[in-house]
């Protein structure tokens, strides 16, 4: 029984999106595993730790019953809006991200949050500027991963409250110094690993 109130206790729980990055020359690729219903509710994640203490938590919940189709053609109308919170940029110049793919699978368990794919591309100005990303802080956090370099391991950035992720090269891994990362990382273990 103690079992089945902690999983219903952690059900809405907000988690971080995972979006990985790929930089080349020409184009920047985003395949981000997320939530879509409380972007397409408009909800405001930042500081929010469950969906059900949301004052728009009534429209999650229908959102997460609506079948894959019915969710799609929400997201396509909320869209514009939802494009304007993600942030890319080359250097100083504004990128501007396309749909390539959403994958949003059924509806399943409605006590567990439903994580769909969603692949952007973007067309990056010539020149070899790094890209940079962030999102609206009302998203909540997002864990960035570089992709697509010879190295083995490329940038990885937890993003909270709207941040920015380093500038990522389009031909090398994004550098970040061990202190940096080491900071980081006790932030988040405190933050999600220590109970508050």
């Amino acid at each position: 029984m103690l079992a089945a109130l902690v999983t219903a206790a952690a059900a809405h729980e907000i988690r971080p999106a995972i979006a990985d990055i790929e930089v080349g020359t020409g184009s920047v690729r985003l395949e981000i595993s997320l939530t879509l219903e409380p972007l397409v509710a408009g909800m405001d994640l930042q500081g929010l730790e469950d969906t059900d203490a949301a004052p728009d938590a009534e429209r999650y919940d229908r959102l997460r019953a609506l079948p894959p189709d019915e969710l799609r053609a929400a997201f396509d109308a909320a869209w514009p809006e939802i494009r304007d919170g993600i942030r890319l940029r080359a250097g100083a110049a504004p990128v501007t991200p396309e749909i390539a793919r959403l994958v949003i699978p059924p509806v399943g368990d409605l006590d567990l949050p439903r994580d769909s794919r969603l692949s952007l591309v973007a067309a990056l100005p010539q020149g070899r500027a790094p890209v940079i990303f962030g999102w609206a802080p009302e998203y909540g956090p997002v864990v960035l991963r570089q992709q697509g370099t010879d190295a083995e391991e490329g940038y990885t950035g937890y993003l909270t409250d709207g941040q920015d992720s380093a500038p990522i090269p389009r031909d090398a891994v994004a550098e970040d110094t061990a202190l940096a990362a080491f900071g980081r990382y006790v932030l988040i273990g405190f933050d999600h690993i220590v109970p508050k």
